[in-house]
């Protein structure tokens, strides 16, 4: 299975994301991505760029960021500390941030195992 099958697979099993994005972020790069209506591709690079700062920025590194607004919640999550690549999904306000989060740990793993 490709990229962009394990992310509609994800989407698919998770009806609460609306978008997900597999991204390198030291690149600014969006490697792939799946969505019910493709979000823009301006909005995608936003992600990429906010995985950066988020994951790898000044505060120091994270393997997972949340965000979350009236409007939606945002899951960033990448394999390990040294990863520069991340899975970005944008879900639906009311969704289950802990089962997302474990699904894209997973899925995250697993794409950077390749």
């Amino acid at each position: 299975m490709d990229v962009i099958e394990q992310l509609d697979a994800l989407r698919g099993a998770h009806r609460a994301v609306e978008a997900a994005a597999y991204v390198d972020f030291k690149s600014g790069t969006v490697l792939a991505s799946s969505a019910v209506i493709a979000p823009p591709q301006e909005r995608l690079d936003a992600l990429c760029e906010t995985a950066g700062h988020l994951l790898d920025g000044p505060a120091g590194q994270a393997v997972q960021a949340t965000m979350l607004s009236p409007a939606e919640a945002i899951v960033i999550q990448r394999a390990d500390d040294t990863a520069g690549e991340a899975l970005c999904l944008i879900c639906a306000a009311n969704a289950d941030l802990a089962d997302l989060g474990a699904a894209a740990k997973r899925l995250v793993t697993e794409i950077g195992g390749r």
